[in-house]
């Protein structure tokens, strides 16, 4: 989702309750319990409006409800919100439950007497409504004998709570329609929001401040004179894996297509806007934010905007930074007039956006151009992290200074045997605290249990943990096994990956876990059952009631590059072998995955553990996308014909 979506719904339900609805409007205003997006007052009535691009958490607006500032709560959203919908947020009621158990433990009511509120509040309808194999009312209600380190809460707010959670009770429902962003980009030519749902009301007993001095209503007022994306996009020159940063407005004259500025500067611009209020306006962070946005060279112009009470301010901080001479100053009245105190030195721009994960993003857009902009991009300002990940766009060639033979000495059967043993070591889990993937490979082959062998596919998930010098394969899917390295074991293991053209294998000894075929149907059963927490994958010590679970384990490499047929379809170029006959599994790994595991096990051991570095895997769609036999990505395994790897 682009930086700028909330932001630019956010100025359009503004300015639909200003122009429409007649309010005066001020936002992210404080109620004492949260700031809310939006507060709206006309004729002594306040409304309280939180916008969403889509989905909301009825416990947000819960605590905009229990602030006593408020007459009106409105959710606004992208998204159709049906007042006749039966999902429920069962986040929501997941929270009341343990606020309802820290309310037994101190003594505020019975179980008893929760039971008899709930029982009058809720229909019947909406007390059997299902949450998995529960009801509402089975879920809500908690057992004495767990405790809750949460904050108690009333009987009224918590019965209020769970009707909000089911059914959308008494709160309002505004529906943003959608339009095309160049629509949204200029106020008033998108179509305007429209109550679904009014909104009960609420007992306000407290006053609210509106702040017309500050950040959001400059930003608004900047949007409603000049148009364009608030929050836009522009590269990030700090050292970030994000590529982007939001600047408060963009807005363009002539083309809104940056690249028209860049080819064409004397009839097109880009222009920026860096808002600031009476509590925001910082020198210091000033001085970093105009300089990061003047070295992007992406902005014809650059303005800083205040509010009209600090005009000499900003006038004398520009004056006093002769570096920041090209930048103009506005500023916004409390009536919302826009001044231009100080014009800004037109600049020619050098760059029309900038890359992300190789792939061209435009300044102000990023990825969500209108139909008529192209999107390529011309000569794209490339960050620090981006010419790093751009030094290793294919595998092949670090795997191919990587392939020779490194032993001089094999078994007369051409595999290699460690030439050392390992000690137990603690649990994994024990030593690092994240497991997530850094890469994952979708192997074919056997899996094998007590009960059966199978074939299909299996993934095998690959991390590597730079301070500890830790390498884990975590397999998952027809079985449930994982092996660590660390030190000399990983040493051999890339010796031996290395070596596959020239030797027939070779074992690596490593610690880790094989799940039993018991384990495995405790595992799949508990899938989809709503009264069990399991992880994603039968991991660690989850089904093992011992502290030393897991065990010295070996993963056996075999070769196939002598298998003619083999090597000439690069699809079980290598093979692994993990656990013993009753257990584990033989996989097949292609010459694509292999080249792509021993690039990446090299780079993420040689360059600090950083995924960057790592040739192009990942897509604009998925974060960790799966490699394939092919070499190709998949975002989920089920989308390939096992057998074939044609992806559906």
């Amino acid at each position: 989702m682009a930086e700028f979506a909330e932001e630019i719904l956010r100025q359009r339900v503004w300015y639909w309750l200003e122009t429409e609805m007649g309010m005066q409007v001020d936002a992210e205003v404080e109620l004492g319990t949260g700031r809310i997006d939006l507060v709206g007052e006309s004729a002594g009535e306040v409304w309280g409006i939180e916008v969403k691009v889509g989905e909301f958490g009825t416990e947000q607006v819960d605590r905009y409800a229990e602030s006593d500032t408020l007459d009106r709560l409105y959710v606004a959203s992208g998204k159709k919100l049906d007042p006749e919908d039966d999902s429920i947020d069962v986040r929501a009621l997941s929270q009341i439950r343990k606020r309802l158990r820290a309310g037994m433990a101190e003594g505020w009511y019975s179980r008893e007497e929760i039971e008899q509120e709930l029982t009058a509040a809720l229909s019947r309808e909406e007390q059997e409504q299902e949450i998995g194999s529960q009801t509402v009312y089975g879920y809500v209600l908690p057992f004495e004998q767990i405790e809750s380190d949460k904050t108690p809460i009333s009987l009224e707010d918590a019965v209020r709570r769970t009707q909000n959670a089911i059914a959308f009770s008494g709160l309002g429902i505004i529906h943003v329609p959608s339009a095309s962003l160049r629509e949204a980009m200029s106020p008033g030519d998108a179509p305007a929001p429209v109550i679904l749902q009014e909104a009960s009301e609420l007992s306000r007993t407290k006053t609210v401040e509106f702040a017309r001095r500050e950040e959001p209503w400059v930003r608004h007022w900047l949007w409603r004179t000049y148009g364009g994306l608030p929050e836009g996009h522009i590269p990030n020159i700090l050292e970030s894996d994000q590529p982007y940063r939001p600047i408060d407005l963009i807005t363009f004259e002539g083309s809104d297509d940056p690249t028209a500025a860049v080819e064409n500067p004397t009839d097109n611009k880009v222009v920026g806007f860096e808002a600031k209020g009476e509590g925001s306006f910082s020198t210091r962070r000033l001085e970093e934010q105009l300089s990061q946005f003047l070295e992007t060279s992406t902005l014809s112009r650059l303005y800083l905007g205040v509010p009209d009470s600090i005009e000499a301010k900003a006038v004398e901080f520009i004056s006093s930074h002769p570096e920041f001479d090209q930048v103009g100053v506005v500023t916004v009245a409390t009536d919302g007039s826009v001044t231009t105190v100080q014009p800004a030195e037109t600049m020619i721009p050098e760059h029309d956006g900038y890359l992300e994960r190789q792939t061209g993003r435009k300044t102000g857009y990023g990825d969500e151009l209108p139909a008529e902009i192209d999107d390529t991009v011309t000569a794209p300002y490339i960050t620090d992290e981006e010419e790093i990940r751009l030094k290793y766009t294919d595998p092949e060639p670090v795997a191919d200074e990587l392939l020779t033979n490194e032993f001089e000495n094999v078994d007369r059967n051409g595999y290699v045997t460690p030439a050392f043993t390992i000690s137990q070591r603690s649990p994994l889990d024990e030593v690092i605290d994240d497991a997530s993937a850094t890469r994952v490979y979708v192997l074919e082959g056997d899996t094998v249990s007590e009960k059966e062998r199978k074939q299909g596919l299996v993934e095998m998930k690959f991390s590597y943990f730079n301070d500890e010098d830790i390498l884990l394969l975590n397999f998952t899917r027809y079985m449930g096994a994982y092996i660590w390295f660390t030190g000399k074991e990983l040493d051999l293991l890339q010796s031996v990956l290395h070596s596959t053209e020239f030797i027939d294998g070779g074992s690596v000894p490593g610690q880790g876990y094989i799940y039993a075929a018991d384990t495995q149907d405790r595992w799949i059963q508990a899938q989809g059952n709503p009264d069990v927490e399991v992880p994603d994958t039968p991991s660690k010590a989850y089904y093992s009631e011992a502290a030393d679970y897991e065990e010295r384990i070996e993963l056996e490499i075999h070769s196939h590059v002598t298998d003619l047929e083999a090597a000439a379809n690069e699809d079980r170029i290598v093979t692994f072998r993990l656990g013993g006959d009753g257990e584990g599994a033989d996989l097949a790994v292609s010459k694509a995955q292999l080249v792509d595991l021993i690039a990446s096990i090299e780079i993420t051991r040689e360059h600090s553990g950083k995924t960057a570095e790592l040739p192009k895997r990942e897509t604009d769609s998925w974060s960790q996308a799966r490699i394939t036999q092919s070499g190709d990505l998949v975002e989920d395994v089920d989308e390939i014909d096992y057998r074939s790897d044609v992806i559906r």
